[in-house]
């Protein structure tokens, strides 16, 4: 059953260089061994979600990382969740974590030297993961170079991902949105104020509406945004904003989060009954407002789905790829990968 394109939009909130012998560097490490003495953070990341305190909140037990280590410095790092689906064994990534991918420690030199370098850290990566069926994750859009995973029998994927660059201009940003978004914006001025809130459970209630007016269950549990709300509220890196009447009456709400490089907004949701206020729209806004405050640029989040591009694209975001990966290792892992694609074509058919 095709939905209306704004409710779907809305609800989907080789040889290595001389002097730079990488060949026995390859260690499989614990994720406690990646980070500092008596810390959850590593400076071995892209994003706040390749962090040990990230994973520790959205996958507590179940997580790990392939390291490469050389003169007892990590120079690669590739974390992963470690799940069990119908008796197979797949590396992938949790719940509300848009990425994870490999991290690979700067290096200097010619361009050849670099990508060489490049080359054996991913090779040893690849190499480090343990036993598996499956390996499926979308990469950190800054990993363009993928040959390794390719040379080594995974299929690549192009999705992509919308960003706003620059968050220092806003009246630049306000000129970049859609003539719609804007006059969505200003009758939620007229209906709605936006305020930060620290009570999860308001931000949860609104969330749950979202599945609940669609009759399906979210991937994730209410559990699991408690201890990412703990977790990034003990760090100062998120924000909750409420768009709610005079009546305060709540609207709708948005869960943003945030690491120097970039916020992320995260996740969302609205009472069904009230989305004629566009309130999901000046939530965005507030949100980009406030972005610039905290971080460099603003992560709309990927998505393949139509109307959900649209509705990004709508705010002036950039279109930017980055990479899906996908390996069945074993003949029953390529037998499920190759069912679980075919269902999809068939469900994109459909839709």
């Amino acid at each position: 059953m095709r939905r209306d394109s704004t409710s779907v939009a809305e609800d989907m909130l080789l040889s290595p260089a001389k002097g730079d012998d990488l060949r026995n560097a390859v260690v499989d490490r614990a994720p406690s061994e990646t980070r500092s003495a008596g810390s959850d953070i590593t400076p071995c990341a892209h994003a706040l979600f390749q962090q040990p305190w990230w994973l520790d909140a959205v996958a507590p037990g179940s997580w790990d990382a392939a390291e490469v280590v050389k003169d007892g410095e990590i120079v690669g790092r590739l974390p992963f969740v470690r799940k069990r689906r119908f008796g197979l064994t797949i590396l992938s990534q949790p719940e509300l974590t848009p990425h994870l991918g490999p991290w690979i420690k700067p290096g200097t030199g010619k361009v050849h030297t670099q990508l060489e370098r490049e080359h054996e850290i991913l090779r040893g990566l690849i190499g480090a993961l343990p036993k598996h069926d499956i390996f499926v994750q979308n990469f950190n859009h800054s990993i363009t170079n993928c040959l390794q995973f390719y040379w080594h029998g995974f299929t690549q994927y192009t999705n992509y991902t919308y960003i706003i660059e620059d968050l220092s201009d806003h009246d630049k940003i306000w000129a970049g949105f859609r003539k719609t978004v804007r006059a969505h914006i200003r009758k939620a001025e007229r209906e709605v104020i936006v305020r930060p809130i620290e009570d999860v459970e308001t931000f949860i209630a609104l969330n749950d509406m979202v599945y609940e007016r669609q009759g399906i269950s979210a991937a994730y549990s209410a559990d699991m945004v408690r201890r990412i709300d703990a977790a990034c509220s003990a760090r100062g890196v998120r924000r909750i904003f409420l768009a709610e009447d005079a009546d305060g009456t709540p609207h709708a709400a948005l869960y943003l989060v945030w690491d120097s490089e970039s916020a992320h907004s995260l996740m969302s949701g609205s009472d069904p009954r009230l989305r004629g206020s566009g309130a999901i729209s000046l939530l965005r806004w507030e949100a980009l407002k406030y972005a610039g405050q905290v971080t460099r640029r603003y992560d709309f989040g990927g998505s393949m789905l139509q109307p959900v591009e649209s509705f990004f694209r709508a705010f002036g975001a950039r279109q930017v790829p980055y990479a899906k990966l996908k390996r069945g290792l074993t003949l029953k892992g390529q037998l499920a990968l190759l069912a679980h694609d075919l269902r999809e074509l068939r469900n994109h058919r459909v839709a």
